[in-house]
């Protein structure tokens, strides 16, 4: 759903927006069924969110292929490693970039998604801040099983659930 929603239809209808989607074959009727509207209804009422809107620059399923030395990560050696992913959503706020990774994982708590995550968020700011040319001023991960953003690395970390 975040991947292919249209993020201002779905704010104002998640319902309507869910059925779109089907319809058009972006989600199969299983999958449809299977989404707890209530999760997107408080996405889409988040504080990330409305940072999303206000921002002059969005992208969403940002893909990039970066090349670096192994050891400009943080793994041992010498050799360059290609790095490849796709960011869920980076947004430009205060000249700098704010990178949302979405998450569905079942956790109990959001220090958990830190624990699973924080190497992933912070290779991908490494990155995206030389994609970009301006610092990532902030990692994020918003948990849709937990309703909530959680800062992640970088200067700040910690719940906000």
């Amino acid at each position: 759903f975040m991947q292919f929603a249209d993020y201002g239809r779905a704010e104002a209808d998640v319902t309507q927006e869910l059925d779109r989607m089907r319809d058009e074959g972006y989600l199969t009727p299983a999958q449809r069924d299977s989404i707890d509207e209530a999760h997107l209804v408080r996405f889409f009422e988040s504080d990330i969110y409305a940072r999303m809107k206000r921002s002059t620059e969005l992208h969403r399923e940002f893909r990039f292929l970066y090349n670096e030395r192994a050891s400009a990560l943080g793994f041992e050696g010498g050799d360059r490693v290609t790095v490849q992913g796709i960011a869920d959503c980076i947004f430009v706020e205060d000249g700098g970039l704010v990178v949302v990774d979405y998450k569905t994982d079942r956790v109990k708590s959001p220090s958990q998604l830190v624990e699973r995550y924080h190497r992933q968020l912070e290779i991908y700011a490494e990155v995206l801040s030389q994609s970009f040319g301006v610092p990532v001023r902030e990692a994020v991960i918003y948990s849709l099983y937990l309703d909530c953003e959680v800062v992640v690395g970088l200067a700040k970390q910690g719940e906000m659930c």
